[in-house]
């Protein structure tokens, strides 16, 4: 069962009882519980556009899979990451400094850039509002390595999820980093499991994609309608 409603209560530190079976048929389907001990008994009653337990916070928190929105879904819905045109990734070292990285996001048009290593490994992110506000607030000085002011809060998502998958992310974060794995080998016969940049994702480039691909589709339609249309002009 993809929605346990003891589960998802234990991790409130509440105990349940019915909610509304309409939106959340699985949370309801055992009826009524009673109050555990050190536990607050409450009623939930979940709207379907709840922002508490709506479908995104019920997807982000593993209560709900993706595949469970099934008759939701718009065309692009499962088509993979990998088919979104991605301009070739900029990367940024960690000993390069926060000056140096402004410049760079500000003549290359970018927000935010990966950190990654030497090798190639996603260190984390930074963005170039958060650089700009550590620098104005003496957090950090435009010598300072960037590295300095790198985070990890940030989501990643692989060239084989699908489109739905990210634009759940894209909700509430402004991009995601796409990345891809790949195996090294080493001399001794083992390997290991690397993950690589392979680029970064935002709104627009999702919006981009279904623009272009609903153009492409009406396109097409139109001109089978035209040349079914010649067909039968012909055969008259």
């Amino acid at each position: 069962m993809c929605c346990d409603p003891a589960r998802l209560c234990a991790k409130l530190h509440v105990s349940w009882c019915v909610g509304d079976a309409r939106v959340w048929p699985r949370l309801c389907r055992a009826g009524r519980a009673a109050p555990m001990p050190g536990r607050t008994p409450i009623s939930f009653v979940f709207p379907s556009r709840s922002k508490f337990l709506s479908d995104k916070w019920m997807t982000q928190k593993q209560f709900l899979k993706v595949e469970d929105l099934e008759g939701r879904k718009p065309w692009w819905w499962n088509v993979k990451v990998s088919s979104l045109s991605l301009s070739a990734p900029l990367t940024v070292l960690p000993t390069v400094s926060c000056s140096q990285t402004i410049q760079l996001l500000r003549e290359k048009g970018f927000d935010q850039v990966p950190i990654v290593s030497e090798s190639g490994l996603v260190l984390g992110m930074v963005t170039l509002g958060n650089m700009l506000s550590s620098v104005l607030a003496g957090k950090a000085k435009p010598s300072d390595p960037v590295s300095k002011v790198i985070y990890k809060q940030f989501t990643q998502v692989h060239l084989m999820d699908n489109l739905g998958k990210l634009s759940r992310i894209l909700e509430t974060d402004h991009f995601a980093l796409v990345v891809h794995e790949q195996i090294q080998y080493h001399n001794d016969g083992s390997s290991s499991k690397k993950q690589m940049v392979f680029g970064v994702v935002t709104s627009i480039d999702l919006l981009n994609f279904v623009t272009r691909e609903r153009e492409r589709r009406v396109s097409e339609s139109s001109d089978r309608d035209s040349s079914e249309r010649s067909r039968h002009l012909s055969a008259s």
